[in-house]
């Protein structure tokens, strides 16, 4: 199982990496002819997630993509990808314990998390305790597995499952994580 969640760490890693490719080409270096980074360019890569798909989506809204982007192409990746980082945060920010089973043993196939989150803008301390299994730690890799490929169809100006993307040829696994 542990070896699992280092798979989807490590998934993560590169989801992130297209999706701030993402971010430099059409944000960062927005009306740039240069690729000399400054400081705007070092904010706007600071920024959280969230901002930074706020920032590519008003770029997108005027039309000046230079892949020929559109919000409607994006918005349904931009969405699993929130929805898989809170599945990593959770594991790569909770507490792994053992679950335990009806019988009052450690159960081999399961792993209780504890993740401490504080809700926005007022920081109020909102716990999240899940039990995850083996099969639901497959799932959510081979969904940051797809994910990372949407991102490669969005760098090439390709809608994400359109006929003919590299993701419409991975596609196969469920597009929701396996942990809530």
């Amino acid at each position: 199982m542990l070896a699992e969640i280092g798979r989807i760490l490590a998934l993560w890693s590169y989801v992130e990496q297209q999706f701030d490719l993402l971010v430099l080409s059409e944000v960062a270096f927005e009306g740039v002819s240069s690729g000399k980074i400054d400081d705007r360019i070092a904010k706007v890569m600071k920024q959280p997630i969230a901002t930074k798909m706020k920032d590519i989506r008003k770029v997108l809204s005027r039309g000046n993509s230079k892949r020929g982007l559109s919000v409607s192409m994006v918005e349904a990746t931009f969405q699993r990808m929130l929805t898989l980082k809170d599945v990593r945060d959770m594991l790569a920010h909770g507490r792994l314990n053992f679950s335990i089973s009806s019988d009052n043993l450690i159960a081999p196939d399961r792993l209780a998390v504890l993740h401490m989150r504080f809700d926005s803008p007022k920081n109020i301390l909102n716990p999240v305790s899940v039990e995850i299994d083996l099969e639901s730690l497959r799932k959510t890799s081979a969904d940051l597995d797809l994910l990372y490929w949407e991102f490669f169809d969005l760098s090439m100006g390709t809608k994400p499952f359109e006929k003919g993307s590299a993701s419409s040829g991975v596609r196969g696994s469920r597009l929701t994580p396996a942990i809530s």
